[in-house]
């Protein structure tokens, strides 16, 4: 069920232990990040082809821009976390 939800985009919460609201709103945007991943790579590598290739901008390429919904305090808290434990450097 999982891969199946997968592929569509989907969280699988409704077919597998419940969860608290909390958690499923988080599954639900992990699954929908996840799941255009591979398209917006595909479309970025599209890009990055037309204009470096084509119109001869080497030095330049494609970046999205706005659409990741990441709670900067959220990234903060994991940002410390991690340099805490010395997994990233300051």
């Amino acid at each position: 069920m999982r891969v199946i939800c997968s592929a569509f985009s989907i969280p699988p919460a409704p077919w597998i232990v419940d969860h608290s609201r909390a958690t499923a709103q988080t599954i639900q945007m992990t699954a929908a990040q996840e799941g255009i991943r591979p398209l917006k790579d595909w479309i970025k590598d599209a890009m990055d082809d037309i204009i470096q290739r084509l119109m001869g901008f080497g030095d330049l390429e494609f970046v999205w821009s706005g659409d990741d919904e990441i709670d900067p305090l959220e990234n903060a808290k994991e940002t410390e976390i991690l340099i805490s434990c010395g997994v990233k450097g300051s």
